[in-house]
């Protein structure tokens, strides 16, 4: 009945362990321990159920069966996970001594459980070998387990693990003589101690849990002092020695028998390992006495630490200080009394925090020594820059602790900075150049081939920063990137790189950041610092910035981080600026295909792809045609008609559009000339052109279209030129000296999209404009909103009070136009009229119109 017992209670001992085992807050490698132990136990409880299977059809025995397997690989796994819990790497010394005593425990427990055990099991288990074999293997086993608790015991320095490992050990040794008594049971020696045998695995189960709730009460919890054992750890391999003695003793007082000759030799064996283990002892007792020889020379080393001038301090593993050197006073302001129980990493700055605290869990884990460059504040309140070394002295018992060595590096970090910026700095700002970027971010690569987390680039262009020169001038202008350079290197490292590379654009190398992550959380940081004001020649200038963010991956060069953080960058400005945007493989791609359409627009005009079309521009009263507006078309040879919403912002950015227009302007004048031929007076009176910001401040503009309309023999009034009223905001001084002499010698002007702008009529009334252009927006809700049909009533009475005629824009029905002709507009022009076309139909439309309107 007990053996049905320990089925499941072990299996209640395999859920707890696997729970702790999932716990965060514990170390990585005591989760490792923990399911291997969970594991094993899980083993042993099919053992169990298999063997009691086997035991209900077969009858008892010692022959081999199917059970013996998880057994044995029960054993394997809680033997891997008892060398687990070994800490630390031991001295040359410490080897010597630990093997010493794992011999001694191995040969002293190995004489017990082979006289007690092995020899028994040998006579009783069947003649073949596999199942000899077999048999064998669970003392040995046995004895492994044994040598492997001791020497984790002997190794253990940490007093409250030490509470765990005594209770595992507890637990893990009562199973083994729980594994003896059950080898002893099937001897020749009868059944009397199965029941000893369940009291044993009962205990090795009670011990277990009770480790796994003292290990899950310990997590979180700060380290405290527990009672040392009454019994010293050292005294383990004696105890093993004792025990071979002992029963070389009762063999002897009971009489030689067959083996007395083994147990000699064992007894001898543990002789020399005793000898050897006392002479180990001495040579360290002489050590000792040396040290004790130089202790004049460690007081003379305490002198030294005490008068340095970098801090030397002891923490545990959250940054509690148990000793600061007096150096703090001179570098930090405060007094070493004044640390000592409190965490360094209070001291740090809170971006700074994080690092260093995962570092001294490195250290911690790994047993490495890291090194980290921090920003401490001191007691004045000020910031000092800091290189600081972290070794593990843990297990040394003079220290026991994490030493902490911290220098004052702040008149460094100016000095390479000064120099830094006297071979490669902007001169404007002081900031680093592109070259020097580009370096600073190829070194980095370098530095970082095996891992690259943490690494990125920022790359920050000012929005409307132009408007800020065209408005402000340029004085205000640098004022504005000075000020942007001093409060990005204000809210950095110093260790990161900030570069101006030309006109409103900055980048910044993160480096060391925590992980990705940790970049995209300075961006967004970077981003609200840029939103508040600036004060400059006493005036606020707000200015946003669109960042682009581009992080390392493999096998890319300094040029392809920063060319990705560039078109990132793009994203986030054409979404509106004032963004953050994360550059992603596809951009590339999409950036590859831009490049392509550039390059096919700049041979557009030679290969004669594009063309015009006109859309009609009737007399609402009269429905009259009066004029056309030119509309530009471009059939790619692969791709197809290619839309103006994708091509005209290229040839905008690219400057491409200023050759364009200038064909434009040329093409529309020819055809106006071939429609005045044909149709003669039913020939649209004018054509209208549009103009880009790009072309106005062109000198050439004023000419190109002189000589456009000279070789057409065409009369300027024919021509019109749309500008829009962001045009004319960006432009204005030069802007109104072309159009007034554009207007001078009649050619007329239009202001497109009338109403989404923002003129002021004061403004308006300087133009030298003859047509308000109504944008569609009003018209396609004037049968639905009256606010718009208000608004568009409005812009038509402005028409007339400064004599300009409006024309209606997107007019699709008839209730449209009478509507608009009810309101007083002049011209509309929409789908209702007529679709662009090209010229040849337009003169057949133009036909057409004169026949409906005679009619």
């Amino acid at each position: 009945m007990a053996s049905l017992v320990l089925i499941p209670v072990g299996l209640v001992s395999t859920v707890l362990a696997w729970r702790l085992s999932r716990d965060g807050r514990l170390a990585s490698r005591y989760r490792v321990v923990w399911q291997m132990l969970a594991a094993g136990l899980l083993l042993a409880a099919v053992g169990d159920v298999w063997s009691i299977g086997l035991a209900t059809s077969r009858g008892r025995d010692l022959a081999i069966t199917a059970a013996d397997a998880p057994y044995l690989l029960s054993y394997l796994v809680i033997i891997a996970a008892t060398l687990c819990l070994i800490e630390g790497r031991p001295s040359r010394g410490e080897v010597v001594t630990l093997t010493l005593d794992a011999s001694m425990v191995a040969v002293g427990g190995g004489l017990v459980i082979w006289h007690t055990v092995i020899v028994p099991a040998y006579r009783a288990v069947p003649a073949d070998a596999l199942s000899r074999l077999v048999s064998l293997a669970y003392p040995v086993g046995d004895l492994l387990l044994l040598t492997g608790l001791a020497v984790v015991l002997l190794r253990c320095q940490d007093d409250a693990r030490r509470r765990v490992l005594l209770l595992l050990a507890g637990s893990l040794g009562a199973m083994l003589f729980g594994n003896l008594l059950w080898i002893y049971e099937y001897t020749e020696r009868g059944w009397l101690v199965e029941s000893a045998r369940d009291v044993c695995f009962l205990t090795h189960y009670a011990l277990f849990i009770a480790s796994v709730e003292v290990e899950r009460r310990q997590l979180g919890r700060e380290a405290e002092d527990v009672r040392t054992p009454l019994v010293p750890m050292a005294l383990l391999p004696y105890a093993a020695v004792i025990g071979g003695y002992a029963l070389l003793l009762s063999v002897a007082w009971r009489g030689a028998d067959e083996h007395t000759f083994q147990l000699t030799l064992g007894a001898l064996i543990l002789t020399m390992l005793v000898t050897a283990r006392q002479i180990v002892a001495l040579r360290e007792n002489v050590a000792l006495q040396r040290e004790r020889v130089v202790m004049s020379g460690e007081a003379r080393f305490r002198s030294l630490v005490q008068h340095a001038s970098d801090v030397v301090s002891i923490v545990d593993v959250h940054g509690v200080a148990s000793f600061v050197s007096p150096s703090a006073t001179a570098t930090l302001g405060y007094t070493p009394e004044t640390i000592v129980g409190t965490s360094i990493l209070a001291l740090l700055h809170p971006d700074d925090a994080v690092d260093a605290g995962r570092r001294l869990e490195d250290v911690v884990s790994t047993g490495r020594s890291a090194t980290g460059r921090w920003r401490m504040q001191r007691k004045d309140g000020t910031w000092i820059q800091t290189d600081s070394i972290c070794t593990n002295l843990m297990s040394d018992e003079n220290v026991r602790g994490l030493v902490l060595t911290t220098r004052d590096i702040s008149e460094r970090c100016a000095l390479e900075a000064q120099l830094l910026h006297q071979a490669f700095h902007d001169p404007l700002t002081g900031l680093a150049n592109r070259a020097l970027f580009l370096d600073r971010v190829r070194h980095a690569l370098a530095r970082r081939q095996h891992g690259s987390d943490g690494l990125g680039i920022l790359f920050i262009d000012l929005d409307q920063f132009k408007t800020v020169n065209d408005s402000l001038g340029h004085q205000v202008g640098d004022l504005l990137l000075r000020g942007v350079a001093d409060r990005l290197a204000s809210g950095l490292r110093c260790f990161d790189t900030i570069a101006r590379l030309g006109g409103d654009e900055f980048a910044v190398l993160i480096d060391d950041a925590e992980g990705d992550d940790g970049v995209m959380v300075i961006a967004d940081r970077v981003g609200q610092a840029l939103r508040d004001p600036f004060l400059l020649e006493g005036r606020e200038v707000v200015t946003l910035a669109s960042i682009g963010v581009a992080l390392v991956h493999a096998d890319q060069s300094a040029e392809d981080l920063l060319r990705n953080a560039d078109l990132a960058m793009y994203l986030a400005k054409n979404r509106g600026g004032g963004q953050t945007a994360l550059f992603e493989p596809e951009m590339h791609a999409a950036m590859l295909n831009r490049l392509e359409l550039q390059a096919d627009l700049r041979r557009a005009l030679e290969r004669e792809e594009f063309s015009l079309v006109y859309q009609p521009v009737h007399a609402l009263e009269t429905q009259a045609l009066v004029g056309v507006e030119a509309l530009l078309r471009w059939a790619h040879p692969t791709r197809g008609s290619v839309p103006p919403g994708v091509f005209i912002p290229i040839a905008e950015q690219t400057g491409l559009i200023v050759p364009i227009g200038k064909w434009v302007i040329e093409q529309a004048c020819r055809d106006a000339r071939e429609w005045r031929n044909q149709l003669g007076e039913i020939a649209p009176q004018s054509v209208a052109v549009n103009i880009s910001g790009r072309q106005i401040p062109e000198p050439a503009l004023f000419d190109d279209i002189q000589a456009a309309l000279a070789r057409a023999e065409l009369p300027p009034s024919a021509l019109v030129l749309e500008l829009t009223e962001s045009i004319l905001l960006t432009h204005t001084d030069q802007t109104l000296s072309v159009m007034h002499r554009l207007k001078d010698i009649g050619v007329g002007l239009a202001l497109d999209d009338f109403g989404t702008g923002y003129s002021s009529l004061s403004y308006l009334q300087r133009l030298p404009i003859d047509v308000l252009k109504i944008d569609r927006a009003f018209v396609e809700r004037l049968e639905t909103d009256a606010s718009a049909s208000a608004l568009t009533r409005a812009i038509v009475g402005l028409g007339k009070t400064l004599s300009l005629r409006t024309v209606a824009e997107g007019v699709e029905n008839r209730t449209q136009a009478d509507l608009l002709q009810h309101l007083g507009c002049d011209h509309g022009q929409g789908f209702l009229y007529g679709m662009p076309m090209p010229t040849r139909e337009l003169q057949r439309y133009a036909r057409r119109v004169r026949k409906f309107v005679a009619a």
